[in-house]
């Protein structure tokens, strides 16, 4: 056997050999790799919902009487106490019985109605004490290391929520309180012989902006007329009617976001925030807003806090400008109300949604 022949017997056995090699030897896979954490199981819930201004003042004709010429238009801002409307009123006969009867009537609920505004008022008082305690025993534990600084911002975050609840009820007592003017001035009014040059001006009982006028000046108008309606933008909530079975599973403080609302495309989020008391039925917070008709419908309450400068209509909390709020996107004009299409409710990783810091509030009446 020649040099040649060994030579060309050894090159095929060494292919063989790395032919068996190759053809026995195991593929690599290819394999996603992640990191491994934990997290909270997101549970969503989702429905449409309606957004609109938590405190608006109904204001009417205190006495019978020529409605002056307005200082006021729709979208003006106005400042608590300041004169919107100006009646020069009229002579007025004795009043009947019954007519009596409905004034004096008046009068009563509406001291009831002052009556339960100033308890709402001083519940807020209260616990608005209580927090702000909360929060300076929290700064001092932190300063010893006893607590974390993430305790201490939820507490932080309570207290505003609570400020701002402050805020809402002495704004709804100061209504009352001037719806119950208006009764007074129109069962007393009623009873006695009315000056003609005694000229009647009507002021806004709280700050805010003027959403609707219901009556132009220049018209008799006959006293308990609706006159305009004064809102705030910068306080709104979006109320969304659920079912039983979806109700309660949705917590107090349960994260939650807007989508869809109509402005800027479908999906669009609209701001940061924590859902509000949900309405139940049952509990020291909660009460049923059930409508007629509708029995198996639960109602819940959620108060917009943050960022909405993205929602047509709506005031930042960071210094954002006044937009005028009195139609909805979709075109009919319904004072102090924009379409939400959906609201969803839940929890995101590790207890809280990229993105959303939903803050309660009040319940909705």
């Amino acid at each position: 056997m020649t040099w040649g022949r060994i030579a060309i017997i050894g090159i095929v056995a060494v292919a063989a050999v790395a032919g068996l090699w190759w053809a026995f030897t195991p593929r690599p896979l290819s394999v996603e790799t992640a990191t491994v954490g934990t997290g909270d199981l997101v549970i969503t819930v989702e429905d449409e919902g309606l957004a609109r201004m938590r405190n608006v003042a109904r204001l009417s004709m205190p006495v019978g009487g020529e409605l002056l010429r307005l200082p006021v238009k729709v979208g003006d801002q106005v400042a608590a106490g300041e004169v919107v409307a100006s009646i020069l009123p009229v002579e007025s006969a004795l009043l009947d019985p019954v007519s009596r009867a409905e004034a004096t009537s008046a009068v009563g609920a509406a001291e009831e109605a002052v009556l339960a505004a100033q308890s709402e008022y001083n519940m807020a008082e209260s616990e608005l004490a209580y927090w702000r305690g909360e929060a300076a025993r929290k700064e001092s534990l932190l300063e010893k290391g006893v607590t974390t600084a993430q305790a201490l911002q939820q507490v932080q975050l309570e207290l505003t929520r609570r400020e701002a609840l402050q805020v809402s009820a002495r704004a709804a007592l100061a209504m009352r309180k001037h719806q119950l003017e208006q009764a007074e001035a129109r069962l007393a009014s009623n009873g006695t012989k009315v000056q003609l040059a005694s000229r009647r001006d009507v002021m806004a009982p709280m700050a805010g902006q003027v959403l609707s006028i219901a009556n132009e000046n220049g018209r008799s108008l006959p006293a308990g007329t609706p006159l305009m309606e004064i809102g705030e933008p910068g306080a709104l909530e979006v109320v969304v009617d659920l079912l039983s079975a979806d109700a309660v599973r949705i917590k107090e403080g349960a994260m939650a976001a807007i989508s869809g609302w109509g402005g800027g495309g479908a999906g669009r989020q609209g701001g940061s925030h924590r859902a509000d008391r949900l309405h139940q039925g049952v509990g020291a917070r909660c009460r049923g807003t059930a409508g007629a008709g509708a029995p198996a419908t639960d109602r819940a309450a959620v108060e917009p806090r943050g960022t909405w400068a993205s929602l047509p209509g709506v005031r930042s909390d960071r210094g954002g400008a006044h937009d005028r709020c009195h139609a909805a996107p979709g075109g009919g004009a319904v004072p102090g109300q924009q379409r939400v299409e959906r609201v969803r409710a839940g929890r995101g990783q590790g207890g809280a949604a990229p993105g959303y810091d939903w803050r309660a509030d009040r319940a909705v009446g």
